[in-house]
């Protein structure tokens, strides 16, 4: 059998994967690799994982072992990573242990853009690893990128910035738990809540000017309700489809227009309905969502 380990470099005796590997590796083919060196480049309909110069699934291990990603406190993101690869190995029929990882939710951005990308729908292409330096090294060129953190909300933490240094330096400063995102052009995007599983209702967010590229209120930009009907058909299909691939029946789907085609930014467990832009409509739409729930059999 060919066999990867997948570990931390910051563990004690306890979880020690150079320990576990050489002990393993006396009677099994073992190959050792580390969570803070995986690198996801991650499009939609491609998702890639690679750990150094090896390739996780072209290597086409027989079975991937999994170790030193159930961390707490500042590292709890960990589990995340470890969520994104176990969704990637199940997509490609790879037997992993310890299979509980696969059997979580998504809690970040990093896990977000791996689930979508795998069920074809549009998103910004998308890069991610704990390795600072390789993270920079993918960087061909000073254009501009957006670097957001994996779990900011409401636009913070969230830079358009271009610059194999300037990327470095904010990346350093926030310990590297960060995207790179290619930039899609845009003047405002869609906020799309759904309730039920369902695309009810909608808002244009409309920046007011271009000293901030945030399409967030809570940024300073406006909403505008629009009816169902002003968007296209597949903003509402491509809405309820990531709202059950994610199991969210209550959801708010942040998407961008480019050529007439909806690219997902991210989605929100809790969609800001108490405040912002009609928040009674917001609340009877809601009420009303609620008891069609409650009343389905």
């Amino acid at each position: 059998m060919k066999i990867a380990i997948i570990g931390s470099k910051r563990v004690g005796e306890k979880n020690n994967p150079e320990i576990l590997a050489a002990s393993l590796g006396r009677e099994l083919d073992i190959k050792l690799h580390y969570w803070e060196d995986l690198f996801f480049d991650i499009k939609t309909g491609d998702v890639k994982v690679l750990a150094g110069n090896t390739d996780i699934i072209a290597e086409k291990y027989d079975l991937v072992i999994c170790i030193g990603w159930y961390k707490n406190g500042d590292d709890r993101f960990y589990r995340d990573l470890a969520y994104s690869l176990a969704l990637v190995l199940d997509k490609h029929g790879i037997k992993y242990w310890n299979s509980e990882m696969g059997k979580q939710r998504s809690t970040t951005k990093l896990s977000q853009m791996v689930l979508l990308a795998l069920n074809d729908i549009l998103i910004p292409n998308t890069r991610f690893s704990l390795d600072i330096n390789t993270l920079v090294n993918i960087i061909e060129r000073d254009d501009a990128y957006i670097v957001k953190a994996i779990s900011g909300s409401r636009g913070r933490n969230n830079y358009r910035i271009g610059g194999k240094n300037a990327i470095k330096e904010l990346l350093d400063s926030n310990r590297g738990w960060m995207l790179i995102q290619e930039i899609i052009p845009n003047k405002s995007d869609l906020r799309v809540i759904c309730f039920n599983a369902q695309p009810t209702m909608i808002f244009e967010r409309a920046r007011q000017n271009d000293a901030s590229h945030l399409n967030n209120t809570s940024a300073g930009a406006e909403a505008k309700r629009l009816s169902l009907t002003e968007v296209s058909e597949e903003v509402l299909t491509q809405s309820a489809k990531i709202a059950k691939l994610t199991n969210r029946e209550l959801a708010g789907i942040d998407m961008i227009l480019y050529d007439n085609k909806p690219f997902c930014l991210e989605v929100n467990a809790i969609p800001q309905l108490t405040t912002g832009t009609d928040t009674d409509i917001k609340m009877k739409t809601l009420a009303k969502a609620i008891k069609e729930y409650g009343e389905q059999k």
